[in-house]
């Protein structure tokens, strides 16, 4: 407990890196650190071995992260008595029979930190809010999998359906956590500026090939991106382009080198399925749909953009209330310009397919009449 109060595992001694990932490897420059000579860089020995231990267990790293903060280190109290589902919860899949013993938006007060580093209340919320986030996120994953097996136009107007109905769920999970809210909503009485003044200390550096601007850019794209693979997940499948921004570049390292193995198969398993976004437009391109499909697909497509729009622009003011109100402005407002570029336009782009072969207009603003033309 001493040794993680003094925040070790994010400034490991140059001397004992090797012992990190091989905890038999010798050490020939220095003896191992005894409690005698423990220095604030260096734990304990016999705890490094352990740690090594467990992080092969678990196939992770040997480095304390935010995974480790979250993913590792929750339990669910039991039933306070009181727990009643939230808002439009407590039925069907969603329901009380649906949970098990999972987290979830209903059972979302109920989950605390096992391990406490800064004893602060708002660590309790942070671990609470991306653990009932966790937890929810199973039904995106179903309805990320509904999405690849989806061929014809219901399938994936049903698929892109369940996408904006989960997605909806962790904005929700946001709102219950204070992030959001309108004014004069319940929120939890937290402060949350307080908490990554403590809590940095326990996160790894940033790996320096990201090129990030500072130790606090950092910060902030560890808190935007601690959800996991949704948003990479989400991104795929609605077609945004990935962006070389802060955010998409710590994205990208994170899913391919600092999420738990499971995590990363299952999302390299969806991006090797070609988009929704793509899918559609080969359809369209091909005139094998309807008018009426052609819109049906388009607002279902439009609605997954906006919902996950909302969802994000949760994760920038998380970020905002953590580490200020001018954290990662400018990659923010790169990575919102994409997700609004995903938008499909699919009857407009019909009407541009099919006015040269007509002898109309091919520009959409052409079909709009000059004010002289008017009651014609």
């Amino acid at each position: 407990g001493a040794a993680a109060r003094r925040g070790w595992w994010c400034h490991r001694h140059p001397r004992h890196d090797d012992q990190l990932d091989d905890p038999a490897a010798p050490d020939d420059a220095s003896p191992p650190p005894t409690a005698d000579r423990d220095t604030e860089e260096t734990p304990p020995a016999p705890l490094l071995l352990l740690h090594a231990a467990l992080c092969g267990r678990v196939d992770r790293p040997s480095r304390f992260g935010v995974a480790e903060l979250l993913l590792y280190n929750w339990r669910l109290l039991p039933p306070l008595g009181g727990d009643e589902p939230a808002e439009g919860e407590g039925e069907g899949e969603g329901g009380a029979e649906g949970e098990g013993d999972r987290p979830s938006l209903r059972r979302m007060r109920r989950v605390v930190p096992c391990q406490r580093f800064v004893c602060f209340e708002e660590e309790d919320w942070f671990v609470r809010l991306h653990v009932t986030l966790a937890g929810e996120a199973g039904r995106l994953v179903e309805a990320a999998r509904h999405c690849v097996g989806a061929c014809d136009t219901n399938e994936q107007v049903r698929a892109l359906q369940s996408l904006e109905g989960a997605l909806e769920t962790l904005v929700r999970v946001h709102y219950v956590a204070g992030i959001g809210q309108a004014p004069g909503a319940d929120a939890p009485k937290v402060t949350p500026a307080l908490l990554m003044g403590r809590m940095h200390r326990f996160l790894p550096p940033s790996p320096p090939e990201l090129g990030l601007a500072s130790e606090a850019e950092a910060r902030a794209v560890r808190v935007y991106c601690a959800s996991g693979i949704d948003q990479p997940m989400v991104l795929h499948l609605l077609g945004v382009h990935r962006g070389g921004h802060a955010i998409g570049r710590f994205r990208e390292w994170q899913a391919s080198a600092d999420l738990p193995t499971p995590h990363r198969a299952f999302l390299a398993d969806v991006r090797c399925c070609t988009p929704m976004r793509e899918r559609v437009e080969a359809a369209v391109g091909g005139e094998r749909l309807a008018v009426q499909e052609l819109a049906r697909l388009e607002l279902a497509h439009n609605s997954c953009i906006d919902m996950a729009l909302r969802l994000f622009t949760r994760r920038y003011e998380l970020v905002r209330a953590l580490l200020g109100v001018d954290a990662l402005a400018t990659s923010w407002q790169h990575e919102r310009g994409l997700i609004q570029e995903a938008r499909l336009r699919l009857l407009v782009e019909r009407r541009e397919m099919e006015g040269p072969r007509r002898g109309l207009p091919t520009r959409a603003h052409a079909y709009k009449r000059e004010p002289t033309e008017r009651g014609r």
